[in-house]
This record gives C-alpha cells, sequence and structure tokens, in this order.
C-alpha cells in the first residue's frame, strides 16, 4: 500500500477488478502517475498461482473514495498512440 494512502487514513473503495497482477499493476501505475493513490488487494493465492479462475486469482484496485470519479474515467478512457515522428 502507498504511503499516500496509509496517511490518509482514506476511505477506500474499489474502483476496478483486474484479470491478475500484471494488468493490477498496469493500471495501478497508470492511475498513481495521475496522482492517485492505489491499493492493491488480492488473495494471497494471487501470488502463487498465475490464473484467474471464479474470481481466484482477481485483483481489487482500490482508490480512495474522493477520487473514485476521477480513476473511473482514466481507466474507460483510451490511451491516445505514441507518436513515433517517423513520417
Amino acid at each position: 500500500m502507498s504511503e499516500q494512502v496509509r496517511d490518509r487514513g482514506a476511505d477506500l473503495r474499489v474502483v476496478y477488478t483486474a484479470g491478475g497482477e500484471m494488468e493490477a499493476q498496469a493500471i495501478r501505475s497508470m492511475l498513481e502517475a495521475a496522482g492517485i493513490p492505489v491499493e492493491l488487494r488480492m488473495e494471497p493465492a494471487t501470488r502463487l498461482y498465475a490464473v484467474t479462475v471464479d474470481g481466484l486469482g482477481a485483483v481489487g484496485i482500490a482508490v480512495p473514495a474522493d477520487r473514485l470519479d476521477e480513476a473511473r474515467t482514466l481507466i474507460e478512457t483510451p490511451a491516445a498512440p505514441l507518436d513515433d515522428g517517423g513520417d
């Protein structure tokens, strides 16, 4: 858990449930780059087994309640393609 989340004593809400830790880490990075504190919530088995079956392996992405709408918008907005500058 990030220090920002712990220090705020925030009311955390799950904004998204990722299908695995890799997806969750990517979303976490995006949200933290936007200044939104993130806590990943996963079952211990998630780290042992790299599969998601009936929710086993799913990772909840929790953010402070007051940043929920902002986080949801970021997650739902497709990333713009990078300009490779090679025209």
